[in-house]
């Protein structure tokens, strides 16, 4: 895939990153032509990305239309179901890198469900699924915003209205 100067473009669990240019580097080994990306969120972080490495490590924004038919897939999607905790967290963090706005989703579900269930139980809230559903939810929002043009605080209510 060609991606271009200012295209905004998903960086795994980086989330939504501008390019702002292609330069070539020399980071130890040889000179290299590098894609620069500069997090959507983040100050002044800067990412240099390979390009000969480009199309596995970052992937175009999906389309409004690509969103509004994941929208719609919601209801059906199954939540991510690993009982097992340390299994569960390389599988999470796996789908964090992934950035894939169905598998977040799916573990959002999970995530939530559980909260859910430990909050009617009278249990503490779990710290590591609570920042890695916030992680996920903030991913998701960074895409659908710059995607759809609306506000990232707009997003969830956007997809609630959607499910109605």
């Amino acid at each position: 895939m060609m991606f271009n100067i200012g295209q905004y473009v998903v960086y795994g669990a980086s989330g939504v990153c501008r390019i702002v240019g292609f330069e070539m580097k020399n980071f130890g080994t040889a000179q290299n032509e590098y894609c620069k990306l500069e997090p959507l969120e983040g100050g002044s972080s800067v990412y240099y990305i390979p390009t000969d490495s480009l199309d596995s490590k970052v992937r175009a924004l999906y389309t409004p239309e690509q969103i509004e038919a994941l929208i719609a897939k919601i209801p059906s999607i199954e939540p991510i179901v690993i009982d097992d905790f340390r299994k569960r967290k390389l599988v999470l963090s796996a789908a964090m890198r992934s950035s894939d706005p169905e598998t977040l989703i799916a573990m959002i579900k999970r995530l939530y469900n559980e909260l859910c269930d430990r909050i009617s139980l009278g249990k503490k809230t779990n710290l590591t699924d609570d920042r890695i559903m916030k992680d996920a939810q903030n991913l998701i929002n960074q895409e659908f915003s710059v995607s759809l043009g609306i506000d990232k605080s707009e997003v969830e209510s956007y997809i609630c209205e959607k499910l109605k």
